[in-house]
């Protein structure tokens, strides 16, 4: 039997209107699950890799840069490519059509375009696209130059899209609702950059003199591309240089000005998670109220990530410059700043506007560009676009020569364990620095590398700080190890739970969040508002939120979008967040569809069947765990909704085997919201250095598994607990897929007895436990972390462990 690489995965589904809407983890079908690829697919695969793409690339960016330390950046020449330049024969993307002389890319495959250079050396890249309608997310693509990947940041290039507030911000009930965000279809110009943005600048290529082909392949979601340039991108002059040339053109500073910007009044953004957000800790945050929902501000948490951005309109009578200044909070981490790339009417007008540091601070402050010494920005008359984005700054060569380390970290790491295994005997002498003789030279080397990210980050943060108390627990190890390398084997465990939290930094230390109030415009030197309230101030607001907790209905959700004849409640178990956004749709969308009034309620689960039983109960109940519902359809308290006309309708919408916990008695009670499935994750590189493939069937993985032993490495399986006593009690899903392919059920004789005594229920379970007693697979693990490690190299794990696991780089 064989599996495919990616197990299929369901999408999230949700059904406002079902009686109830539950959490489902049963498997899919065997047939479903683990399919194999016709020998005609996997033959064009190959071909497609070895004649043409090399999928993987040993170098990253700086090295890249080092092999060509000669070359320059070539300013006489641009290298325009477009449609015309399109190599059909050398594509492979279905659905790729040329409109308007701009070439429609799909989500998969690739297209080629033939070029030729008659000046060698590095050129940047600008991409003009337009985004299509997907299914929202960033557009990604995988940039090779003839037929090579020339460094691991192309293999993951991101383009955005933009989106807007659908309406201006709604008041039901004196509580304002959150507008809906829309996708705005316009072209895009953009240099390529890393994704991570660990370089400020454009990322290069190197091209020699003649003819290329740059091939730009697929990776999630569709765009057109209307043209590509080989060009250097403009240089960037300092605020000097920059005030200068404006002065001698005739642009000054402006007398008098002061238009404030609503920071929650966003023009464009390129994220549909940069919505208005509340902040009520402060009584001068605008708009505010102490008891109602007010939506005053924007970023915080949703506005962490490296190239998210928010785009403010702002409208000025006069051309001049003017002075930018920010009421922001920026309490989210402390000891570092957050910190944003400026950007007015598309370009960055200065160099000093690359990063913009919001410091910490517990309260808000008002950030003027330039601080005391302010940087004005220059303004046309009449409508100017405002830009924000998240970079890293500073942090940058501190993030990336983290990145370096912890990658060196986790291979010293995996050779110590080739050596000692997983659990070494505390006792032995395994004469590690002997078995591995540059052992000690590569920790040391680490250990300068380790000493100086903490010297750069103290410089920044402006001493030391808790966040560098991470660094200081390895460098202390590592220390030690090199001071008594016979016992480097006894902190084999601490030294992989330091690691562990290496990368837990690195992740934390990416993320720049940041909230902003308002936006002031002003002449430069302005008097500006005060920031934070006095005592009295705050004490008043305080006081006047505590008395109103007391009055104030925090679990109901009320639409009033009409007036409607037919009116039905709804309770909802998981969160606020949920609960708000299902009021969304509702009032959007389904209220004015149907005429129905829906009265949505956010309760605890327990309360739920109590109620029902006693009449009291809603129409509809959401989120509910998925043993549930036979529960209630043995006490007649659910309606079957097979009954229903659209029933069949429904249905479609569902893989057929999600619907099994829901059925009793020829009838279906709920509707699933969620699926669990399982996929295939491995570490490339590890693979490659034991020679190893892929495994295609349970064959190849038989084959694998005393490989993975004699290195001391394990493959995964998900062992969830069965627990009966459980309400979360689902089948184990590695079971339930070998089970579902002997042709096996879980249930006999319509679903009243269990079908686990059958031969095939038995000889899965034996195929199942077979790995465990003969090879000796764990029945517990991290799998996140020891896949970060090695020492899980490859393993079969819910679908859900990707963005984790994709947020590490790891090939």
């Amino acid at each position: 039997m064989k599996y495919t690489k990616n197990m299929l995965l369901k999408p999230f589904v949700t059904i406002p209107l079902a009686i109830m809407l539950l959490t489902s983890n049963v498997p899919i079908q065997a047939s479903e699950v683990l399919t194999s690829q016709t020998e005609s697919q996997v033959r064009n695969q190959i071909q497609i890799t070895e004649s043409m793409l090399v999928s993987a690339s040993k170098t990253n960016y700086k090295e890249y840069l080092n092999q060509y330390a000669q070359a320059e950046l070539v300013s006489s020449k641009e290298i325009v490519i477009n449609s015309t330049h399109l190599d059909e024969g050398n594509s492979n993307m279905s659905g790729l059509d040329v409109v308007n002389g701009s070439v429609i890319t799909t989500e998969k495959g690739y297209v080629s375009f033939n070029f030729e250079v008659e000046k060698e050396g590095f050129y940047q890249i600008e991409f003009s696209y337009l985004p299509i309608k997907g299914k929202g997310a960033k557009i990604e693509r995988k940039l090779y130059i003839d037929g090579q990947l020339p460094y691991d940041e192309l293999a993951r290039l991101s383009f955005n899209r933009l989106f807007t507030d659908a309406s201006e911000i709604k008041n039901v009930n004196g509580n304002d609702v959150r507008p809906d965000q829309v996708e705005l279809f316009e072209e895009c110009t953009t240099f390529v950059y890393d994704r991570e943005r660990m370089s400020p600048n454009p990322l290069m290529v190197y091209l020699d003199k003649g003819e290329h082909v740059l091939t730009v392949e697929s990776i999630s979601e569709p765009m057109q591309l209307n043209q590509m340039i080989f060009k250097q991108a403009e240089e960037i002059k300092t605020y000097e240089e920059y005030v200068t040339e404006l002065n001698q053109n005739g642009i000054h500073e402006v007398e008098s000005a002061f238009i404030k910007i609503q920071g929650e009044e966003t023009f464009r953004k390129n994220s549909v998670s940069l919505y208005p957000r509340m902040n009520n800790s402060n009584p001068l945050t605008e708009p505010s109220h102490p008891s109602e929902i007010r939506l005053n501000v924007i970023g915080g948490d949703s506005w962490r990530f490296v190239g998210d951005f928010v785009e403010w309109e702002v409208e000025v009578e006069e051309e001049g410059l003017y002075q930018l200044s920010f009421r922001a909070n920026q309490n989210f981490k402390r000891g570092v700043s957050s910190n944003r790339a400026l950007y007015v009417n598309g370009e960055i007008p200065f160099e000093e506007a690359k990063s913009i540091a919001f410091n910490y601070d517990s309260k808000f402050q008002m950030k003027t560009i330039g601080d005391d010494e302010p940087m004005l920005i220059h303004l046309n008359a009449g409508k100017n676009i405002i830009k924000l984005e998240v970079v890293l700054g500073e942090m940058s060569d501190v993030i990336n020569e983290t990145n370096i380390l912890i990658t060196n970290l986790n291979t010293i790491y995996r050779s110590i364990l080739l050596v000692t295994g997983a659990t070494p005997d505390t006792y032995r002498d395994y004469k590690l620095p002997v078995v591995i003789p540059d052992l000690l030279d590569n920790i040391s080397t680490e250990v300068e590398r380790l000493k100086g990210i903490i010297k750069n980050l103290e410089e920044i943060s402006g001493g030391g700080s808790e966040t560098t108390s991470s660094l200081h627990t390895s460098l202390i190890q590592l220390e030690k190890f090199i001071k008594y390398p016979d016992e480097i084997h006894t902190g084999l465990e601490e030294f992989n739970s330091n690691n562990a939290a290496l990368g837990t930094w690195i992740q934390t230390m990416k993320e720049q969040p940041l909230e902003i109030d308002y936006l002031l415009v002003t002449e430069a030197n302005a008097k500006l508002p005060k920031v934070n309230g006095n005592f009295f101030e705050n004490m008043v607001y305080e006081s006047q939120r505590f008395i109103s907790s007391f009055f104030n209905d925090y679990d109901s959700f009320v639409t009033e979008t009409g007036e409607y004849s037919k009116k039905i409640e709804v309770w909802v178990i998981t969160g606020r967040d949920q609960s708000d956004i299902l009021r969304r749709l509702i009032d959007d969308s389904f209220t004015p569809n149907t005429g129905i009034s829906v009265d949505v309620k956010l309760v605890p689960e327990s309360v739920v069947l109590p109620a029902t039983l006693s009449g009291e109960g809603p129409d509809v109940v959401i989120q509910l765990n998925e043993n549930l519902p036979i529960n209630y359809a043995l006490r007649n308290a659910l309606v079957d909704l097979s009954e229903f006309e659209d029933f069949s309708e429904v249905m479609t919408r569902f893989d057929e085997s999600a619907l099994v916990p829901f059925e009793y008695s020829g009838g279906v009670y709920a509707l699933p919201d969620e699926q669990i499935h399982q996929m295939l994750f491995y570490r490339e590189d590890i693979l490659d250095e034991l020679g190893l493939e892929v495994p295609e069937t349970w064959d190849d993985l038989f084959k694998m598994l005393p490989i993975l032993n004699q290195n001391h490495l394990d493959f995964f399986m998900d062992t969830t607990v069965i627990n009966s006593a459980s309400s979360q009690a689902v089948p184990n899903t590695t079971y339930a897929t070998l089970l579902f392919q002997q042709g096996g059920e879980f249930y006999s004789n319509n679903g009243e007895s269990s079908a686990l005594n059958s031969t095939e229920a038995m000889e899965s379970f034996k195929f199942w436990t077979d790995f465990y007693t003969n090879y000796g697979l764990p029945v517990t693990a991290n799998f996140y972390n020891r896949m970060r490690t090695g020492e899980i190299p490859i393993g079969i794990a819910s679908y859900t462990n990707y963005n984790l696991l994709s947020a590490l780089h790891l090939k």
